[in-house]
């Protein structure tokens, strides 16, 4: 029975949510920060999957495609298409173009909210 609280916290931006657009699958949530960045987490695991820098500070809104293929943003320099079609296993993905151990430098920039592992084989 729905208790009317919250299920989860999603804790990662470090300003003012200004907006969240759920994929059309509801497997993904997308939220738009006065800190510039648009994270996209896994509903699931409620996890960051990417995080999106270098954007304006003021962002204003977020929504995926139909397909869930695109994001689009709006913010104070106007309107971005981003492409979100992640793969299935990303870790595999990078293994298979880079053909080697991603770095530690590189993992922190990409991914900074998980501990550094080899993920190649």
């Amino acid at each position: 029975m729905p208790s009317g609280r919250p299920v989860a916290t999603l804790t990662g931006h470090t300003h003012l949510v200004k907006d969240i657009a759920f994929s059309p699958d509801g497997k993904r949530l997308a939220t738009a920060s006065d800190d510039g960045t648009i994270r996209i987490w896994d509903t699931a695991t409620r996890k960051t999957i990417t995080a999106l820098r270098d954007l304006p500070l003021l962002l204003f809104a977020v929504t995926f495609g139909t397909d869930g293929k695109l994001l689009a943003t709006a913010g104070i320099d106007g309107a971005r298409l981003w492409n979100v079609d992640f793969p299935a296993d990303p870790f595999a993905a990078v293994c298979d173009l880079e053909r080697e151990q991603m770095s530690r430098e590189d993992w922190m920039l990409y991914l900074p909210e998980e501990s550094y592992r080899r993920v190649c084989p």
